[in-house]
């Protein structure tokens, strides 16, 4: 699932009621018409002419614009599409939803929708005026081990294929795998390396062993001691975002396999309160989440998971 992707823009609506349309001066009729990226196509319609090209295709687990920004989910990786739809006509025309639709195939042709418009914000309809044209950009959330995708691009009821493979910018960064046409969904990072996860750039900072409770309500047992894991949280994005426990969930693995106890505490820098922020966009903030340590535990492994994506994760070794 792509979060927020909450905006829905115009594009351009042309009056396609007739079954068949021109595509570089040859005639389609619902069989599609095979494209290349970088190519552009005249496209005929029943009542108007527009040119459409595909720009670039670019793999990502985020996207971050100064309006928007995406997430994929886990398991997935986004599909970030950029083309240029230019008015052929000699006259203005409307630039309203639904002409515009994309979709990809999978292995066994199972389809990939994204949302049926572009990644930005417009004030309702406009004009196009002749000879105007117009980049946009579309995201989709695919399987992130699909390394083959074909591309369905329809316009104005014309039909437009691609085939994408070895035409896709690669995943770049830590969720990167193979050849960075898949994504995985851990990281191993060191202390002290920013990672992105979610809607925040991530540092663990520092671990810390104390038998000095960190909050007035927790209570240690006999031969137990608190594990303080302090980290740098980032927005990353360019709109205020909660900060709360519920915002990155951890959790602490013991040397001999068994899970170290998280107190449910998140808290800020003043001691016993617990981290509640709305935190503005690219702005940093320090927490820290508190443990308890068994006698005889000795923490090896810490997960970060993001709660936006569905438990993406970063793996820091202790």
């Amino acid at each position: 699932m792509v979060q927020p992707l909450r905006a829905f823009i115009s594009l351009l609506a042309l009056g396609v009621a007739s079954a068949a349309f021109a595509i570089d001066n040859k005639t389609t009729r619902g069989g599609g018409f095979v494209a290349a990226p970088g190519v552009a196509y005249p496209v005929t319609g029943s009542v108007s002419r527009f040119v459409f090209r595909l720009d670039e295709a670019t793999y990502a687990v985020r996207h971050v614009t100064p309006d928007q920004f995406a997430f994929a989910s886990l398991g997935h990786k986004l599909l970030i599409l950029k083309y240029t739809l230019k008015n052929a006509e000699s006259h203005a025309l409307d630039y309203t939803a639904g002409a515009v639709r994309v979709q990809v195939l999978g292995m066994q042709n199972e389809t990939y929708t994204g949302a049926n418009a572009a990644l930005r914000f417009l004030d309702g309809p406009r004009s196009l005026k002749p000879g105007e044209a117009v980049t946009e950009t579309v995201v989709l959330e695919i399987p992130g081990a699909l390394a083959t995708p074909r591309l369905v691009a329809r316009i104005g009821g014309a039909e437009l294929k691609y085939d994408l493979t070895g035409r896709v910018k690669p995943l770049s960064g830590p969720f990167a795998g193979a050849n960075g046409s898949v994504s995985v969904d851990e990281h191993e990072a060191a202390k002290g390396q920013k990672t992105p996860l979610g809607a925040f750039d991530l540092k663990l900072v520092s671990i810390e062993s104390t038998r000095e409770a960190p909050e007035p309500s927790l209570q240690l047992g006999t031969g137990e001691q608190f594990a303080i894991a302090t980290v740098e949280l980032t927005n990353a994005t360019r709109q205020p975002q909660a900060v709360s426990y519920a915002s990155v969930t951890p959790e602490m693995t013991a040397a001999d396999g068994t899970k170290v106890e998280w107190t449910r505490m998140f808290l800020g820098n003043k001691a016993g309160d617990p981290l509640r922020e709305n935190l503005g966009g690219r702005r940093t903030i320090v927490g820290r989440f508190v443990f308890k340590v068994k006698s005889g535990q000795r923490p090896a492994e810490l997960r970060l998971f993001d709660a936006v994506s569905g438990r993406r994760s970063i793996l820091i070794r202790l």
